[in-house]
């Protein structure tokens, strides 16, 4: 029996780290959508909400901050879990999140394991040996 993977959409200007981040998604199993405007990725999500099982997200963009796009997604979806990353040292709107356990921040540079924590955190998941052996984060 085949399990169907969920689909991730990634946002970040920086080509570079749209790439690093849609590798690493890849190799944790998800089916990854990636946009590099924020603009463009609102109207990706906004065309299908349900398709979305998760927003993964840089925090400062031109246009439309992560935060901003957290915002017009949720407005769709209020349910829909987030992961937002960011170099800062802290960010203001992550404290004050509406779907309380829907929202993870993740400081850049992060590594393949921590990002496989984040989400299995967001999920409710833990992860054991096993499944870090299998996804190659171990």
């Amino acid at each position: 029996m085949q399990v169907e993977k969920r689909r991730v959409l990634l946002v970040d200007d920086d080509e570079a780290l749209l790439g690093l981040g849609h590798a690493m998604l890849t190799r944790l199993g998800y089916d990854v959508v990636a946009c590099t405007r924020s603009p463009d990725a609102l109207e990706t999500f906004a065309a299908a909400p349900a398709r979305f099982a998760l927003v993964v997200t840089d925090y400062t963009m031109p246009s439309l901050t992560g935060a901003q796009l957290v915002v017009a997604c949720r407005h769709l979806r209020p349910d829909l879990p987030v992961l937002l990353y960011t170099g800062w040292f802290e960010v203001p709107e992550a404290g004050h999140d509406p779907a309380p356990g829907r929202m993870a921040v993740l400081q850049k540079p992060f590594s393949l394991h921590e990002l496989d924590s984040a989400l299995r955190q967001l999920w409710g998941t833990r992860t054991t040996e096993e499944d870090a052996v299998r996804a190659g984060v171990a």
